[in-house]
């Protein structure tokens, strides 16, 4: 028992060297740049694809809202009835080649330079947002081919030239990245020059018969696949985004010949996933894609009502998504998601999880998700062992026995300077009790 304490005491004191370090640490700024282009500073920015391809573009020429398009035709129409635009280049392909076919570099640097002046002309600003849709090969894993390595290369002299120029760009993935060894290098290269924008495309029939308990547990763990498979390597999530797919081509992910209420019911549970889900993780952009249609499966009749009740699921002033939808449709906004009292982060088993805790931590550690980690872990934990106060009351002893001498003054200095109050304290040595517990 002893030896336990000693061991368990080591492991705290540890721990208040660790929040030390934390409380030192810089923190991580959370603010998207702001003013570019005139562009709405909220966050998350919603942005859908609405260039001259989207027949009903005028319903995403609204104030307030961002539409992606090309070309000079159409985004001086959309600023003009309040909207605004940002500049989306569906070439990125033709301007880099493949993995297995790279484009010289001269070939791929005057590119650069030509999108650069063509989409600031388009977009009417000097520092235009540009959306390159899309890498290929994200998810090829290393060693990469002679091939694949100078088109990385290619991409990454690409970015660097229109960022050099000004530019805000937007780098679309449509894979899970390959991010381990050299690869997590050249991601968090890219990171310097680029957003990222992980095009997160669900099959409509999957998510409907799941019904809304599953299926939008399903959209949210996705949501938060796609973004952490980033910000787990470094790249700082105000650099990442999330696209999401209403295509109706078959094969592509999307409606996926769904009837047309089912299909608009998991359009509305898209939309509230991926507000709850920027919500948490604080990312910085939600893309929609499948509005255009070039003929063949891309066009579709319910394609308007859609993106109606797209909009409507984000803001019901922006559309009448239910009257657009019709007769039947299910309008409930609630249905399926989150829902916790006022205050309260989650719910374990009945043990409410409250914010004010979380907050408490977050003065220690400077970082939300690492507060939450550790408060969620005290409240599982504390469902298979339990802790007496006369317990927590040893262990703090024996900490100040062996790591300050005997000390309480220097105990208490020592949280002090930590920013911790010894109830924290006491709650952390609960913690490693439990723990101990557990592993016995």
């Amino acid at each position: 028992m002893k030896k336990s304490l000693l061991a368990l005491a080591a492991s705290a004191a540890l721990l208040v060297g660790l929040l030390q370090a934390a409380q030192a640490a810089p923190q991580r700024t959370l603010a998207l740049r702001k003013g570019e282009c005139g562009l709405p500073t909220t966050r998350p920015l919603w942005i859908d694809f609405g260039d001259g391809s989207v027949p009903f573009w005028e319903l995403f020429a609204q104030p307030g809202l961002v539409s992606a398009a090309a070309n000079f035709r159409y985004p001086p129409q959309i600023r003009a009835r309040g909207g605004n635009t940002i500049y989306f280049d569906l070439n990125f392909h033709r301007r880099l080649g493949s993995p297995g076919t790279p484009k010289p570099l001269d070939e791929v640097l005057d590119s650069a330079n030509r999108l650069f002046y063509y989409a600031a002309a388009s977009s009417g600003c000097s520092r235009p947002w540009i959306a390159l849709n899309e890498l290929f090969g994200a998810s090829l894993p290393t060693p990469w081919s002679q091939t694949n390595t100078v088109y990385r290369a290619n991409v990454l002299a690409f970015i660097k030239v229109l960022a050099g120029h000004g530019a805000h760009v937007f780098l679309l993935l449509n894979s899970n990245p390959y991010t381990a060894d050299e690869a997590g290098d050249w991601w968090r290269e890219a990171a310097k020059y680029t957003d990222f924008v992980r095009e997160v495309y669900f099959p409509a029939p999957l998510i409907s018969a799941q019904g809304p308990v599953l299926g939008n547990r399903t959209l949210r763990q996705a949501f938060r696949e796609g973004v952490l498979d980033l910000t787990s390597i470094g790249i700082p999530v105000t650099k990442v985004g999330l696209f999401l797919g209403f295509q109706t081509e078959k094969g592509n992910g999307g409606r996926e010949g769904l009837e047309k209420l089912p299909w608009f019911r998991t359009i509305k549970w898209q939309a509230l996933a991926a507000r709850q889900v920027a919500n948490e993780l604080k990312f910085a952009t939600v893309w929609s894609w499948g509005w255009g249609e070039w003929g063949g499966g891309s066009v579709d009749p319910d394609k308007p009502a859609a993106a109606c009740v797209y909009l409507w699921a984000r803001n019901h002033t922006l559309c009448k998504g239910p009257q657009a939808a019709g007769a039947g449709f299910n309008t409930s906004m609630t249905e399926g998601q989150i829902d916790l009292p006022r205050g309260v982060q989650c719910v374990v088993a009945g043990a409410r999880l409250p914010d004010n805790s979380i907050r408490r931590l977050v003065s220690i550690t400077k970082d939300r998700q690492v507060a939450y980690s550790a408060i969620f872990e005290r409240t599982v934990e504390s469902r298979y062992a339990g802790v007496s106060e006369s317990d927590i009351s040893a262990l703090e002893r024996a900490v100040v026995a062996t790591r300050f001498h005997g000390s309480n003054s220097a105990y208490r200095a020592a949280l002090a300077k930590a920013g911790a109050s010894v109830a924290l304290a006491r709650g952390i040595l609960g913690n490693e009790l439990r723990r101990a517990i557990i592993e016995s």
